[in-house]
């Protein structure tokens, strides 16, 4: 998947009402993707890791946290590009979600969507065979 079909299927209510098929449905496509390009369940891990600490915080408490999380995913994620070239539409349709949603999060509700989403992806890339490196 293309980081211009996610900005196309992207719904920013997802952020400020919550989830519903069609995010799952996207969410699960990312995830298989990734998968396919062997991108590791800890890489996943890490991006959700640091976002349980910010929710273990308080969202409002961790603000800035949350706002430098985005340039601080777009090193991640070229680092990884740097290690794994066929996986650079996969990470960077990871970041273009990552982007648009980060974008929509105004307050605490839309902070845990978000945090409830990321975890959608992470499930799916496991139920699709995502390793444990």
């Amino acid at each position: 998947m293309r980081a211009e079909q996610i900005t196309k299927r992207f719904n920013p209510t997802w952020i400020t009402s919550g989830v519903d098929d069609e995010c799952m449905n996207l969410c699960e496509e990312l995830a298989v993707d990734m998968v396919t390009a062997k991108i590791s369940s800890s890489f996943l891990r890490n991006i959700f890791g640091e976002l349980r600490r910010i929710e273990a915080g308080g969202f409002d408490k961790h603000h800035t946290e949350f706002v430098l999380l985005r340039p601080k995913l777009a090193y991640t994620c070229g680092r990884a590009i740097e290690r794994n070239q066929n996986a650079k539409e996969e990470l960077k349709a990871l970041q273009e979600f990552y982007k648009l949603s980060a974008h929509h999060v105004a307050n605490a509700s839309g902070f845990q969507n978000l945090v409830s989403i990321m975890e959608a992806i992470i499930a799916f890339h496991k139920a699709n065979g995502g390793d444990n490196k």
